[in-house]
């Protein structure tokens, strides 16, 4: 099902960029995928991220959502911190 859920969060979206730790200004065990999805509302960015082992904790950049593998999601505002684990997470802003 994770599967599916990375899939469905990639079907509308373009790859900005991918990187990992302190040269993209997080944590060294985490990792991202810079988005632009499009949606109803236009397009939007957005940010995949993960770690390879153990969790960190970031602040996101601008309003949005955290969408979790199993569907759920929760709003979060520019400067809240974020649980990053071995478990991809989709922060929409």
């Amino acid at each position: 099902m994770a599967v599916e859920q990375l899939q469905r969060w990639f079907a509308h979206a373009r790859l900005r960029s991918c990187g990992q730790g302190l040269p993209v200004g997080l944590p060294a065990n985490v990792w991202q995928c810079e988005l632009i999805v499009a949606g109803p509302d236009g397009e939007h960015a957005a940010a995949l991220r993960w770690t390879h082992q153990g969790t960190a904790s970031v602040t996101v950049p601008g309003a949005g959502s955290v969408w979790r593998l199993d569907g759920s999601s929760s709003p979060v505002r520019p400067g809240d911190a974020v649980q990053i684990t071995e478990r991809p997470i989709l922060i929409t802003y």
